[in-house]
C-alpha cells in the first residue's frame, strides 16, 4: 500500500495511460486505485469491461472478487473499521444526478445497507441490533454537514491525497440516518 498520496496518484496516471494494453488479471486490480484518484469514469468503464461477455477471463475467480471490492470499497468508498466499531463512507459517483445502493453488506457483524446520491448526500441504514458510528464523508472542505436536516460541525482530513470533510454519527439499531452536503 502506498503511503504517499503523490506517488500513488502518479502510479494511477500511468496505469491510466497505459490501462488498454494491460493484462485482465492486472486490470482486475486497478479499479479501485482509479476510484480513489478521481478517474471515476475510467473505473466504471473497466469494471463493465471486465464483466463483459466478450471478456474470456471473466470467469476467473479474483475478477469477480475483485469487482465486488471495487463496488463496496471504490464506487461507494465503504470502509468498515472493526476496532473502532465505525464504518467509513464516501461517495465517489461522478455526478449530481447519479445514485447507488448497496444492501445487506456484512460488516462489523452486522448488515447494513448504503445509499449515495450524487456527491452530496449519503445515507445508512443500520440493519444490526448493535449500535454503530457512521463516518460520513464527502469530499470537499465543508464547515457544516447536515444529518437528518440538523447542522453539525464537521472535522476536515485527507484521504487519498484530497481534503475530505466528515461528521462521526452514532446509529443505532435499526436507525437510519441521513448525510447531505449543501
Amino acid at each position: 500500500v502506498l503511503e504517499d498520496s503523490d506517488r500513488a496518484r502518479k502510479v494511477a496516471e500511468t496505469y491510466r495511460e497505459r490501462y488498454k494494453s494491460l493484462i485482465v488479471e492486472l486490470k482486475s486490480y486497478l479499479p479501485t486505485l482509479f476510484y480513489e484518484h478521481g478517474f471515476t469514469t475510467l473505473a466504471n468503464e473497466m469494471i463493465v469491461e471486465l464483466c463483459s461477455p466478450s471478456n474470456p477471463r471473466r470467469d476467473y475467480p479474483e475478477n469477480s472478487f475483485t469487482v465486488i471490492e471495487h463496488i463496496t470499497r471504490g464506487l461507494m468508498g465503504i470502509d468498515p473499521d472493526a476496532v473502532s466499531g465505525k464504518i467509513l463512507t464516501l461517495s465517489r459517483l461522478e455526478t449530481l444526478d447519479d445514485w447507488v445502493e448497496l444492501s445487506n453488506i456484512p460488516a462489523l457483524g452486522q448488515r447494513f445497507t448504503v445509499t449515495h446520491n450524487g456527491k452530496v448526500s449519503s445515507s445508512i441504514a443500520n440493519k444490526g441490533t448493535l449500535p454503530i458510528t457512521w463516518q460520513a464523508c464527502f469530499y470537499g472542505l465543508y464547515p457544516v454537514i447536515y444529518i437528518d436536516g440538523r447542522p453539525k460541525p464537521s472535522t476536515q482530513m485527507k484521504r487519498d491525497g484530497r481534503e475530505v470533510s466528515f461528521v462521526n454519527v452514532p446509529v443505532p439499531a435499526g436507525a437510519n440516518r441521513t448525510a447531505t452536503i449543501k
